[in-house]
Parts: structure tokens; C-alpha cells; sequence
């Protein structure tokens, strides 16, 4: 199997069958997967087949296996089948190589099939009458909540099959001048939820994304004209742009499309005025370029090609003036940087505040230590500063004694009488021994009373 040709004035990619059969079927197999459960089987069988021969042409980019099996894999999702495909050179990607099909040949490649005469090209599918109703119903009362745009989204990619048609709609409800302002903005939300979802594993969902590129241009024309008829409405203004540029800035976070489109589309919407010399040096540029080319690089910058080619020329013009930043803005602020340069002998604010905090920090009074514990203790509660009160009114603590005990006892009238010696001869009579055991009297339990 031969490497894929390129030419020198223009790069061109040439799609060769490969002579093994065996390969030939693993690659188809692999795309008709790919194209029915997503991006991520592919990642899959990457990292499961890494060793294995039959699965190298993942691994090596701009080999003739592996450039079959992108083109396939571009193919089906375009509706072609395994069989039958179209056979005129396109672009995969705007402003990438041109690329050519191989023939669909019948044995040894002398005769052409009917595909070649261009007979049996899979039709697209088409809504019914009743959910093409139901859609167009369901776009005149959307709103921008989540649960309306969500709706929406579903089911478009419940009919992923009609993916032409469903653009077709999306398209005819941006660019009617009577729909509202605020359905316009939700209908953006539904085309930037699709486009998220373009990659999930839902059969023709990849549809969506080349379906929109080419739409996309005009759309931002529409939110261009509905934005500058807000001239006497500025909060609607304001909130339009809002919305816009921050979708635009979620899609360069997804990186769906590529910067050069998406600052096409920007420059479209924001639509930034040029003065007379800028357009005339922009047009002076583009007078060496054709028609085909000045087409191609709109179509690769995202600019629409409504209007012909002296519109296309100026939608260039513009768009390039927007990179370079020397188109003609009104609001240049000028007059504030000559008051700053007034006002660069006096200190600057932040260094001010600083100063401040500084000296009031050198003239604050700090606590010492002593001082600290100086201070009177604050008790937690009222109870405890009256329990606390309490406690040091109360007098001394006196040794209870037992009166009763001091009753029974004889008082002897001895005048010899030693103290120590009676409280001995008490011990000794009232102590039990250590060794003698307990009287069964003691071990007799009270019942208790209730």
C-alpha cells in the first residue's frame, strides 16, 4: 500500500484502498464502531490494543492505513455508507489539504459502479410533518432556562439522522427580524448546547458540527443587525453582547472551533467601524487573491458569503483590521491619560492608605503583660459572681461534732484523767479484729421498700 501523494502548488491528500483485506476490514469495522458509540470506543481500543499489529495505523499519523481509515471515518458520518461514497475532492477541515476518494471499482477496477455515475447516494432523512411542527413549536416558546433549552437539545439529538433539516430551522428562527430578542438568546443557548453534545455517542451527532460551521456566520449576522437596532436601548444592548461573548468564550474553552474562526465570528458580531483609508489599504491587499481564495479564507476565518465577493472582500478587510487593532474607535481614552500625567507628582493612593495604617500603628497604645493581668477577672455568668460572692462572706469552717456522741460518753470526774488514754481504750473496744469474721447480721440484706 503506497503512501498518500501530496502535490507541490497545492496540498492534496489521495485516499487509497489497502490491498490487504484483512486490514482493510479491521479499519471499517473500527470506524462503523466509532461512528455509532463516539470518540471515546476509539480512545478505548487505543489503550487496549497497543501491541497489537492489526490496530498500528492508530498510531502512525500520515500512514496510508491510517489516512483510509480518517477518510472512512469522515464518510460515514457524512452519510456515506461502506460501499458507496462520494467521489468529488473536498476539505475536511477549512484551509487543511484538498482531499481525493479512491474509485468504487467492481473486480479488477475496469468497471465503475453505479456510485461513480452518481446513483445511490443515501438520501438524507427528513422530519415528519409532525415533529417538524412540534420543533418549530417548540422554538417559538422557548425560554432561557434550563429546562427549555434542554428540551430543545434533546430533541435534536433524538433526530441527529436529520441534522440538515434541524439547522435549516434553527437558522429560519435566528434570521426572522419579528422573533424576540430574548428567544434569539435562547435559541443561541440551544446551538452551543448542541454543538457541546456533537460528540457524545449518539448515532450522526457529529452531523451537528459541520452542519452549524457552515451556519454559524449567518447567525452572528442576525445578532449583528439585531444588536446595532438597539442603539436607543442600551441595557438590551448591553445584555445582548454580554451573552454573545461569553458563549463565544466557552467555545474557545471547548475547542470546538479553531481561534481563527471564532475571531471571525467575534469580528462579525462586534462589527467594529474602519475608516475610509484602513478599507481602501485592506482592499489594495486582497487584489492579487481570487475569488476561490478569498472564499476559502472566509470560510476558514467563519465570515459569511452572503453578498458576493465584494462583500466577502469586505468582511476580510474587516476582520483584519479587527487582529491588528488599527481600526478607528471612537472611545479612545485620551483626556485620562493626560490627567494622569498631571497628577504623577502626588503619591499614589494605595501608598497613602499605607502611610496611614503605618502611623496609626506607631501611635496605638499596646497592653503589657502586667498590665493585662492587672485588669479585674470578669466572671462568666451571674451565678457564679453570686457564688463567688457567697463564698467569701462565709466565715472560717468549723470541725463538725457529734453531740450525741458527746452525750452518751461518761464524763468521769477524775482529775487524772489523760485524754489519749480514753480515746485508746475506745479504739480497742470498738474496733473489730482484722482476722475475725463478719457477724451474720451484716450479711442479712434489708428488702427494699418500695
Amino acid at each position: 500500500m503506497e503512501p498518500p501523494k501530496a502535490s507541490s502548488e497545492e496540498q492534496e491528500i489521495e485516499v487509497s484502498i489497502p490491498d490487504d483485506l484483512h486490514l482493510r476490514y479491521v479499519i471499517d469495522t473500527l470506524a462503523a464502531f466509532v461512528v455509532k458509540d463516539g470518540a471515546k470506543f476509539e480512545q478505548l481500543v487505543r489503550q487496549k490494543e497497543t501491541g497489537n499489529p492489526a490496530f498500528t495505523f492508530l498510531f502512525e499519523n500520515g500512514s496510508a492505513a491510517n489516512v483510509y481509515y480518517r477518510w472512512k471515518l469522515f464518510t460515514l458520518v457524512q452519510g456515506d455508507s461502506m460501499r458507496r461514497w462520494r467521489l468529488e475532492p473536498f476539505y475536511m477541515i477549512d484551509g487543511g489539504p484538498k482531499w481525493k476518494p479512491p474509485n468504487m471499482c467492481m473486480g479488477d477496477g475496469s468497471q465503475l459502479t453505479a456510485a461513480q455515475r452518481g446513483e445511490g447516494i443515501i438520501k438524507r432523512k427528513l422530519l415528519s410533518d409532525l415533529e417538524r411542527n412540534r420543533f418549530e413549536d417548540m422554538l417559538a416558546r422557548l425560554k432561557a432556562d434550563k429546562n427549555s433549552v434542554c428540551e430543545a437539545m434533546v430533541f435534536a439529538l433524538n433526530n441527529a439522522e436529520a441534522a440538515e433539516e434541524v439547522v435549516e430551522i434553527l437558522m429560519m428562527s435566528l434570521s426572522q427580524p419579528e422573533t424576540p430578542v430574548s428567544v434569539k438568546v435562547a435559541h443561541l443557548f440551544v446551538v452551543s448546547d448542541i454543538l457541546h453534545n456533537s460528540s457524545a455517542s449518539v448515532r450522526n451527532a457529529s452531523q451537528y458540527r459541520t452542519r452549524l460551521q457552515e451556519s454559524l456566520p449567518d447567525i452572528f449576522e442576525s445578532f449583528r443587525t439585531v444588536y446595532e437596532s438597539l442603539q436607543n436601548k442600551k441595557d438590551i444592548q448591553e445584555a445582548i453582547k454580554k451573552y454573545v461573548l461569553r458563549v463565544l468564550r466557552i467555545w474557545r474553552s471547548w475547542y470546538i472551533f479553531s481561534n481563527d474562526y471564532l475571531n471571525g465570528l467575534q469580528s462579525t458580531f462586534l462589527a467594529i467601524p474602519q475608516t475610509k483609508a484602513d478599507i481602501a489599504t485592506g482592499l489594495q491587499k486582497l487584489q492579487g487573491q481570487s475569488a476561490d481564495e478569498i472564499e476559502r479564507k472566509c470560510r476558514h476565518s467563519g465570515l459569511s458569503l452572503a453578498g458576493g465577493i465584494e462583500q466577502q472582500k469586505l468582511r476580510c478587510v474587516q476582520l483584519d483590521g479587527y487582529i491588528e487593532g488599527n481600526s478607528a474607535q471612537p472611545d479612545q481614552k485620551k483626556p485620562k491619560v493626560k490627567a494622569r500625567r498631571t497628577t504623577q507628582n502626588k503619591p499614589p493612593k494605595k501608598d497613602a492608605a499605607r502611610s496611614k495604617r503605618a502611623s496609626e500603628l506607631k501611635t496605638s497604645n499596646w497592653v503589657s503583660v502586667e498590665e493585662e493581668e492587672k485588669k479585674p477577672t470578669v466572671p462568666i455568668s451571674q451565678w457564679l459572681q453570686e457564688k463567688q460572692q457567697l463564698k467569701e462572706s462565709e466565715p472560717a469552717a468549723v470541725p463538725v461534732v457529734n453531740i450525741q456522741k458527746l452525750a452518751a460518753k461518761p464524763v468521769k470526774e477524775n482529775p487524772d484523767f489523760d485524754m489519749f488514754e480514753a480515746d485508746d481504750a475506745d479504739a480497742h473496744r470498738t474496733e473489730p479484729a482484722l482476722n475475725s469474721a463478719p457477724s451474720e447480721e451484716k450479711l442479712v440484706k434489708k428488702p427494699k421498700t418500695g
